[in-house]
């Protein structure tokens, strides 16, 4: 009769630990987001999710962007307030180019990440 139990205990213990498994939500960032005066930035060993910074920029600011892809998938995108794009890039590569900025205005730096690993930075270059 404790065998019988010890089984039936058992298998209500695992199945329990199963049922609470597959309820746990996937992680959606895991990584580290920092923001300075004149930088944005994303290191992240996990990303299934939209990340963004607003910030004021000014005409002839400039914008160096600098992403390394390691796995997944990565969409990084610069706008305005009016929803233009100076930059989008679906599925980017690792990569490294400068934006400039054409008129003051709050720009958007986003970048989106399924199954995603590495990083992306916007660092602003000020009008010389």
């Amino acid at each position: 009769m404790i065998k019988l139990l010890t089984k039936v205990f058992s298998v209500i213990l695992f199945s329990g630990v199963l049922l609470l498994n597959g309820c746990t939500d996937p992680v959606d960032f895991q990584g580290i987001e920092s923001t300075t005066d004149n930088q944005y930035s994303l290191t992240f060993d996990i990303l299934n999710v939209t990340k963004s910074h607003q910030t004021v920029l000014f005409a002839g600011d400039i914008v160096d962007v600098k992403i390394i892809k390691n796995e997944g998938e990565l969409d990084v995108s610069i706008s305005d307030s009016g929803n233009n794009y100076l930059y989008k890039g679906d599925d980017v590569s690792s990569n490294e180019f400068s934006v400039t900025i054409p008129n003051v205005d709050n720009y958007y730096f986003r970048v989106t990440g399924r199954d995603a690993a590495g990083s992306v930075s916007f660092t602003v270059r000020e009008k010389k």
